[in-house]
Order: structure tokens, then C-alpha cells, then sequence
């Protein structure tokens, strides 16, 4: 029959033996190894876990098969926290795998040789081979493009005249204004007054208010 099976779906009542004794009257080890066999064959397997509110319903969790074991997600440890746990079908015994007492694992993923989680915001991966849990480092590479001076053609930019004479300027700084330092705002203003188009900008304001001047200096201002 397998070679016309392309999928198929195994309803997994528990990953406990003793409930398969004691309310199923049957044992768990055929189930599994009727999905070992699925995977010998290259059947596509989905698993149903079937939750029995008072019987079944810790949080057993995203099993996840390799080799001989089944790697699952559960809070049936003394903390009641979720963590990593294996199934071994060759001895049918349950064992937990990551003792985290502060947080629960979340989201495990196995791959060919470890199995990825997140627990406490960080990313850890469980080696199948050694049994370890180690942090993945994750470093945010980024080059600041935003705290990068440059120079702004300000000639646009809103000025004017006070009734009282006085020349009134208003610069717009860049958006990451409130990020710069002391040594990088002065810089970014040091580059804003000295550009050209500044320059050419005072000439011709001061020009408007006294067409007598052709040039001004910034020790007026």
C-alpha cells in the first residue's frame, strides 16, 4: 500500500506511555513506529496530538523527529515551564533536555544537526549531538548613515527680516539632530554657516535690507 501513499496523518493521542495503557488500552511504540516507517518510506507525515483536558494536557508541543527521538517542546517539568524535551523510541523514556526556570522556550525549530529556540529574547541552539545549549550572538551591523555630517543646501530654507532690523535665521537641522553629541552638532552647524550657498544666501539678505552693502560678515550677525 505504501507505494500509493504520498501523505498521510498519524493521530498521536500522547507522548505517554501510560496513557495509551491506561485510556487507549493500547501502547504507544506502534504509533511511532508507524510514523518511522512513514519516514523510511518518504510518506509525507502530519501529526495530530489530540489534547484531553485532566488526561493529556501539558503542554506537549511542535515534536520535531530525528533518528531514534522525538525532540518536543513541554511544561512538564517541576517549574512548569516550557522547555526542550526527547523521546527516545528505542527505550521509550521521556527526557528533559533545557532546565530554564525564569522563562518559558518558544518557537523550537530542529534542523540536521541542532534544534533553534527562543527563551527570554534571546536565541539558543541545542546541540542533538553534545546535549548543549549555547547563546547565538547576533550583531546589528549598521553604518550610521544617519549620524554621517554633510553638507544641506539651506538657501530654501524659511528666513527673514524682524520689524526691528534685526536679521532672523532659522536653520532645519537634520531629522537626527537630537542623536548628535556636542562634538557632531557643532560640526553639522561649522558645515551648515560655511557652505557656499550659505554664504551666497547672507549676501543676498543683507543686499534686501541695505542695498548700499554688497557684502556682509558673519561678526554683524
Amino acid at each position: 500500500m505504501s507505494t500509493f501513499l504520498d501523505a498521510m496523518n498519524v493521530d498521536v493521542k500522547a507522548f505517554n506511555n501510560e496513557f495509551y495503557k491506561k485510556i487507549c488500552k493500547a501502547s504507544l511504540e506502534p504509533v511511532l513506529q508507524t510514523c518511522e516507517r512513514a519516514k523510511e518510506l518518504d510518506i509525507h507525515l502530519e501529526v495530530t496530538y489530540l489534547v484531553i483536558p485532566g488526561y493529556n494536557d501539558s503542554n506537549d508541543e511542535f515534536p520535531m523527529w530525528s533518528s531514534e527521538a522525538i525532540y518536543y517542546m513541554s511544561d512538564n517539568g517541576p517549574n512548569k515551564r516550557n522547555n526542550l524535551w526527547k523521546y527516545d523510541l528505542t527505550s521509550s523514556t521521556h527526557t528533559q533536555l533545557t532546565h530554564f526556570t525564569d522563562f518559558d522556550i518558544t518557537y523550537p525549530e530542529i534542523g540536521t544537526s541542532d534544534i533553534i529556540f527562543e527563551a527570554g529574547g534571546k536565541l539558543y541552539l541545542y546541540e542533538l549531538a553534545s546535549g548543549n545549549s549555547t547563546e547565538v550572538k547576533i550583531d546589528i551591523i549598521s553604518d550610521q548613515i544617519g549620524l554621517i555630517p554633510e553638507q544641506k543646501n539651506v538657501s530654501t530654507y524659511q528666513n527673514n527680516i524682524d520689524l526691528d532690523g534685526n536679521i532672523r535665521i532659522e536653520v532645519v537641522l537634520p531629522n537626527n539632530a537630537s542623536q548628535l553629541d556636542e562634538t557632531q552638532l557643532k560640526q553639522t552647524l561649522d558645515n551648515i554657516f560655511n557652505s557656499e550657498e550659505f554664504k551666497k544666501k547672507m549676501i543676498d539678505i543683507t543686499s534686501k535690507k541695505d542695498p548700499t552693502k554688497s557684502r556682509t560678515s558673519p561678526s554683524n550677525f
